[in-house]
């Protein structure tokens, strides 16, 4: 799993997808944090009786509901980008 996320950030940071990624830096910067610590933290709590996706699927609605918030806080905060 650590060579997965380390392959996903040399793609994302060094990567053809870099200019795109960090385009809506306000969004996928703390989707990615989020997810992360989501994943982590349900790694660690998930018993054998647990499906394996459930850790999955946590961070990915955890990253999608923490991304758009912080990007609303963002944008309330510093303004709308381009203005």
């Amino acid at each position: 799993m650590k060579a997965l996320i380390l392959i996903a950030l040399v793609i994302f940071l060094l990567g053809p997808f870099r200019k795109s990624f960090f385009r809506s830096w306000r969004f996928n910067v703390p989707a990615v944090i989020c997810g992360l610590i989501a994943w982590f933290a349900v790694s660690g709590a998930v018993r054998s009786s647990d499906p394996w996706w459930m850790p999955w699927a946590v961070a990915v609605c955890v990253a999608l509901g923490g991304g758009a918030s912080i990007k609303t806080w963002l944008d309330d905060v510093f303004g709308k980008d381009g203005k």
